[in-house]
């Protein structure tokens, strides 16, 4: 025979008993999520997009050693480009490093490539056109073109036309550069989406 007032007892740790278990088990699922969460992430690392024609990162070891290697080569080094057009800048400075491959585009016009003695000018995005006339807008070469900056790396001690280049009518008339800077004018020229613009840097002498 059950005494007195037992089964108000048994009712209270029955009752206790159902509370810390459903009080633990939303607690339980949370952990279950963040862990199953947590090994996605592993597995999916974020990625994280950079900005066309605004590379920031700083040289690689691998980069300052082939750089070391090559003296007056390109890699490694810190360069910026800027669009001038109509009397003024137009667009940038977009700061990149030469790691031999793309490091920006123009619109849709073109992209640029930097490679370890060269920098080219792939007209592939466009559909073809003409550059539009234009005043003077940084003297003393460029109307409607471009500037390439040296920030961080060795001075531009030669620049000239690779063979490549099949943009009718450029020729050296359109390039000027000093130790820190080199100008590009194509006003008036026309292209297509097969132009390439190809400039050597800082060849070696035979």
């Amino acid at each position: 025979m059950l005494k007195k007032g037992s089964l108000t007892r048994q009712a209270f740790v029955d009752a206790m008993t159902c509370s810390i278990r459903y009080a633990v088990f939303p607690l339980v699922v949370l952990l279950s999520s963040v862990t199953a969460l947590a090994a996605e992430q592993g597995s999916n690392p974020p990625r994280i997009a950079r900005p066309s024609g605004e590379n920031s990162w700083a040289p690689t070891v691998a980069n300052l050693k082939a750089n070391a290697g090559d003296t007056g080569g390109l890699v490694g080094a810190q360069m910026s480009w800027q669009y001038y057009a109509y009397g003024a800048s137009y667009a940038g400075p977009y700061l990149f490093i030469d790691k031999g491959v793309s490091v920006g585009a123009f619109d849709s016009y073109f992209n640029i490539l930097a490679k370890p003695r060269s920098i080219t000018f792939d007209y592939s995005p466009s559909v073809g056109g003409t550059w539009s006339p234009s005043i003077l807008s940084l003297a003393p070469t460029i109307y409607n073109g471009i500037a390439i900056n040296m920030v961080s790396g060795p001075p531009f001690t030669s620049v000239t036309i690779d063979p490549a280049t099949n943009m009718v009518g450029f020729d050296s008339s359109r390039i000027s550069f000093t130790a820190d800077q080199i100008q590009v004018d194509w006003q008036n020229l026309a292209f297509t989406s097969s132009t390439i613009v190809r400039l050597d840097i800082n060849q070696p002498r035979p």
